[in-house]
């Protein structure tokens, strides 16, 4: 008999490796401030939120610290409307708010960067408040594709290490840092070759599981992570749904 569509967990054979796989990094999706509570209890590990793509989580890394993209919860921001305008990004209005809540008191700091307007107000009312032990904010250059922006962000990103490492009293490793380089290329070169195959239509998986597979990737330590998704990869669960037709808002 063949399994009902969304029976996928449930499959047996190799297909259950990547049902299993799959199971997995929705749960982490779905709680991905939970996950890192478990992570800091396991390792003992400090941890360092960021809030959008541009800032190198190997930064963090080679601090012997654990690095975590916040994420949005959907809840109402009542408590950030003391503090910036209601026209805020919805975005920026919300992450204020976790922390305002006591929701992301597990995070020993945090890192801004240029990524918008009203997250850079968010920062000043981070920073003004010290909503966690540290929190500093990453400079990066308006234009990109020249030598000097180059020598700038170096400076800028080792600047920032400098602090945090002062901040946190752990010092940043070169050998940390070229292990996290590694480990952060490989996640990358996976990722990329899942998006492929999804486009391609070569893996059956809906939009919300591939969300939950983005966020996974900036919660679960990146060993970790890999193994779950390369499961997920060679042994795609049976049933899935999939996307019948693309989608465009």
């Amino acid at each position: 008999m063949r399994p009902a569509v969304g029976d996928g967990a449930r499959a047996r054979g190799p297909a259950s490796a990547g049902a299993r796989a799959l199971a997995r990094l929705r749960d982490v999706a779905a709680d991905p401030r939970a996950e890192l509570r478990r992570i800091k209890e396991r390792t003992g590990l400090m941890a360092v939120g960021y809030f959008d793509t541009y800032l190198p989580e190997e930064l963090i890394v080679a601090h012997g610290v654990l690095p975590f993209r916040v994420p949005t919860d959907g809840r109402d921001d009542v408590r950030a409307m003391e503090y910036i305008q209601g026209f805020a990004c919805p975005a920026a209005r919300n992450l204020l708010d976790q922390v305002l809540r006591g929701d992301l008191s597990m995070l020993d700091g945090v890192l801004f960067t240029r990524y918008c307007d009203s997250l850079r107000g968010v920062f000043g009312v981070w920073d003004a408040e010290k909503l966690t032990p540290y929190v500093d904010f990453v400079r990066y250059p308006t234009v990109t594709d020249t030598e000097a922006a180059v020598t700038y962000l170096a400076k800028e990103l080792r600047q920032v290490s400098e602090r945090m490492g002062a901040a946190l009293d752990a010092p940043a490793d070169d050998r940390r840092l070229r292990a996290a380089v590694d480990a952060g290329n490989r996640k990358r070169t996976l990722l990329a070759e899942f998006a492929r195959r999804r486009a391609a239509r070569e893996l059956s998986l809906a939009g919300a599981d591939y969300l939950a597979v983005l966020i996974a990737a900036t919660t679960m330590l990146p060993d970790e992570f890999t193994q779950e998704l390369t499961a997920l990869m060679n042994h795609p669960p049976v049933g899935e749904p999939g996307d019948a037709l693309p989608v465009v808002l």
